[in-house]
C-alpha cells in the first residue's frame, strides 16, 4: 500500500545528488552506445475522476523533461512514446 506522505525529512533530495546522479550518467553515456524510451504510460481507457478530461488539456511534460534531460546527460540515441500501446515501441 502507497504511504499517503513521505517519512519527515525524506521529501527531497539531499544537496547535490542530482548533480551526482547526472554525472554518474553521464560516464556511463559515454562508454556505451545505448538507447533509451521515456514512454507516457497514461491510459486513456481507464480515466476516473477527478482527472477525467485533465489528460486531454495538460501537455505531458513529464515525459518530455525527462527526455530531454537524457539527451542532455549524452543519451543521443532517446525515444519519447506518448501512446501506451504502440506497434512500433
Amino acid at each position: 500500500m502507497e504511504l499517503p506522505f513521505r517519512s519527515k525529512g525524506d521529501e527531497l533530495l539531499p544537496d547535490g545528488a542530482l548533480l551526482a546522479l547526472r554525472d554518474r550518467l553521464k560516464h556511463l553515456a559515454r562508454g556505451h552506445d545505448l538507447t533509451t524510451v521515456a514512454a507516457y504510460a497514461f491510459d486513456h481507457r481507464t480515466r476516473m475522476l477527478p482527472f477525467v478530461f485533465l489528460d486531454r488539456r495538460l501537455i505531458p511534460g513529464g515525459v518530455r523533461m525527462l527526455a530531454s534531460a537524457l539527451l542532455d546527460i549524452g543519451f543521443e540515441k532517446t525515444r519519447v512514446v506518448f501512446q501506451q500501446w504502440n506497434r512500433k515501441f
